[in-house]
């Protein structure tokens, strides 16, 4: 009983079930590519057509580069403030940041439509930063170097391969459809592989054009910056002695900071 209690309270629900969501929405709706098409992305994106899309876009990405990054923002910052709060805490943080900041942008930018996880996981870094400055310093400076110098290059290892595995697939089939026709195959036979062929075409054209939408795609600073105001907020009205705690460490840092200070002034004097 003991155990199995301590297992619920120390295991990380509520960021595994954001990023099991973001991660299944996106194999969901890219199917056997790496990109989600235009017409799914239209479907999810932050409208006034859709209610439905201020919570639905939260959980859909514009592709691989922007999912990989703020997926990795979520587990680490996630992780790192679940062990103080309880997982409907992180879930409650990562909605309101999301859809306070996302409401914000609409109303200064309407028409534009918008996608992704930024807000809301403003929201989760800013309530690490406040609730755990000192790991949430190691993890500010940790994490656009694992993004940048690991996730990011394998990423785009893993996309420029499947981009060439499927131009080759298509010069083969392409191929034994020649040869299908100059034999005179039957023709279910030359229509299948047609259809293997239109298919083919597709998935490098959602392939490549998803590549340059993303590429294409501007990030929105104030969406960010709402968000960190919105998590920043909850913890003021709902965790207020957790922030008090933190007052310990924020000193901590402060005077570490000073005394190196103090320490490099000394040795400048000699």
């Amino acid at each position: 009983r003991q155990s199995a209690d301590m297992f619920f309270k120390k295991t990380p629900f509520g960021t595994i079930f954001l990023a099991v969501i973001i991660l299944v929405a996106y194999w969901l709706l890219a199917a056997d590519t790496p990109y989600i098409t235009d017409e799914n992305l239209g479907d999810f994106a932050l409208t006034p057509n859709h209610p439905l899309s201020i919570i639905s876009h939260l959980f859909i990405h514009v592709g691989i580069f922007h999912l990989i990054g703020n997926l990795l923002a979520l587990l680490f910052f996630g992780l790192a403030i679940e062990a103080v709060l309880l997982s409907a805490d992180v879930i409650l943080i990562f909605l309101l940041a999301g859809t306070g900041a996302s409401l914000l942008f609409a109303i200064s930018n309407p028409g534009i439509p918008l996608i992704g996880a930024s807000g809301g996981i403003s929201g989760i870094i800013s309530a690490a930063i406040l609730l755990r400055p000192k790991i949430s310093i190691g993890l500010l400076l940790l994490t656009p170097l694992l993004i940048s110098f690991i996730f990011y290059p394998a990423a785009d290892y893993a996309s420029n391969a499947y981009s060439k595995q499927l131009e080759s697939q298509k010069i083969v089939f392409e191929e034994d459809l020649q040869t299908a026709v100059e034999q005179n195959k039957p023709i279910e036979e030359i229509s299948k592989l047609n259809q293997t062929i239109q298919i083919t075409n597709e998935k490098i054209d959602i392939t490549f054009g998803g590549k340059e939408r993303e590429a294409q795609t501007p990030t929105d600073f104030f969406v960010h910056a709402y968000g960190a105001i919105f998590g920043g907020v909850y913890l003021y009205l709902f965790k207020r002695k957790l922030l008090k705690r933190a007052e310990k460490e924020y000193v901590s840092i402060g005077e570490f900071i000073f005394n190196k200070i103090d320490e490099i002034k000394e040795r400048l004097k000699i």
